[in-house]
């Protein structure tokens, strides 16, 4: 076996590893998870004239490819990462994990979600399961709900013992519970640690006895995350787990999905969501909309568009309405403090800002650690006569001050909201 350690969005060949000069993919099916990753942007294995290099980006986690196994470790220390997952996903912060149970290990974030559900879905019972009514038809000895007269009339029931009704008992056999069982019976199946093995063998006895389990898979995960409503909010942030345990165990293809040998979980999806919460709770009177289309932006012109297509609609990660104006930014998961702008981010960016009146800034954050970054601003003009048209800005979100502000969210609510405003307006 050869095992490869890196960090996120970084690189290592034959060069730097020597057991990576003699590793070759061979097989078909290998190779075709191989293109598969590197298609979706989640890892990108590149076969060299003498060897194999390994590039992350902003995938974590851990992944087999025959003899080959990956290991993308976040920059995030664990016990930050998690304060930070509870927050987006609206986690409880249960006492299951203050003891170092999990560090920046092989599979550390896998098992640390992994855990997070049994706990979640533990305490969840304990507080007692949802019931609904479901429609049912049986034939019953004692007549209950309403006598189906016609289906008697047909069947000739008239001297039968039992009689066909149709009642609506209160029951916990359904959809969201039936979930959350699939759940822990997915998890159990991803998981290597003894214990946490036992711990969800145990929960999972605990939803068999009033609910079946559903194979997890994304049409029923969208019918349950659409029924819920005020009753059953609850469920929330356990389906949000599921949802995350069942995406970086499965790669989502255009035709289908391919089930990988491992863990890779997206942290760029997980910043987005990070970042969107964090504005939306700290700016009072203001409005936080994610990944809203810029209509009318674009359009095909009238009589030139042939095969009919769709007008482009460019979709900024946010759209944060303040009484002073609209901002549009995006949230990349990549530290710019420390590595240079992609010119396909300022591509990206300037489309936005050059869609509002001239002079307009639109705002990419990002992650970093360093305490010391701050705002780089560039400025887009005309070729022509250097006048200002619009610009994009560069802003930090420093993660160890995040952490802290969400340690303690009632004494630091007044800088919390001084700072949401500067990653929205600027310094």
């Amino acid at each position: 076996m050869i095992a490869i350690d890196l960090k996120e969005w970084s690189e290592v060949g034959p060069a730097l590893d020597a057991r990576l000069r003699s590793c070759r993919i061979t097989e078909p099916k290998l190779r075709q998870q191989r293109d598969v990753l590197s298609r979706c942007g989640i890892l990108q294995l590149t076969a060299l004239e003498d060897g194999l290099s390994v590039r992350s980006f902003s995938h974590v986690g851990r992944i087999e490819l025959g003899e080959l196994v990956v290991t993308v470790r976040p920059k995030v220390a664990p016990s930050v990462l998690l304060t930070l997952l509870r927050y987006a996903y609206s986690l409880q912060d249960l006492s299951f994990f203050q003891g170092p149970s999990f560090d920046a290990g092989a599979e550390g974030l896998q098992e640390l979600l992994i855990a997070q559900l049994e706990a979640e879905a533990r305490e969840l019972w304990h507080r007692g399961l949802l019931r609904r009514y479901e429609r049912r038809n049986e034939l019953l000895t004692s007549p209950r709900g309403r006598i189906d007269v016609s289906r008697m009339a047909r069947a000739g029931f008239l001297n039968a013992g039992s009689i066909p009704c149709t009642h609506h008992p209160r029951s916990s056999d359904f959809l969201l519970n039936q979930v959350v069982h699939g759940g822990l019976r997915l998890a159990s199946g991803l998981t290597r640690q003894p214990s946490l093995q036992r711990s969800l063998a145990s929960t999972g006895a605990l939803y068999a006895q009033l609910a079946g389990a559903v194979r997890i898979d994304e049409q029923v995960l969208g019918f349950a995350a659409r029924s819920l409503d005020r009753l059953s909010s609850a469920y929330g942030p356990i389906l949000h787990l599921i949802q995350l345990i069942y995406e970086a165990s499965h790669l989502a293809l255009e035709d289908g999905e391919l089930r990988i040998k491992g863990f890779m979980f997206d942290m760029n999806r997980f910043f987005q969501r990070l970042t969107g919460k964090f504005l939306s709770d700290s700016l009072p009177g203001c409005h936080v909309a994610n990944e809203q289309k810029l209509r009318h932006m674009m359009a095909y012109a009238s009589g030139y568009n042939p095969r009919g297509c769709t007008s482009p609609a460019p979709r900024p990660d946010f759209v944060v309405t303040t009484p002073k104006g609209a901002y549009l930014l995006d949230a990349k998961y990549r530290d710019l403090w420390r590595t240079g702008l992609p010119r396909e981010m300022l591509y990206q960016l300037a489309i936005y800002a050059m869609s509002q009146p001239a002079g307009a800034t639109a705002a990419i954050l990002y992650p970093t650690e360093d305490a010391s970054a701050s705002e780089a601003i560039v400025e887009i003009k005309d070729p022509m006569s250097a006048a200002l048209r619009a610009r994009v800005a560069l802003r930090p979100v420093v993660i160890p001050r995040l952490s802290r502000l969400l340690g303690d969210l009632k004494a630091s609510a007044r800088e919390r909201e001084t700072w949401a405003r500067e990653l929205v307006c600027g310094a």
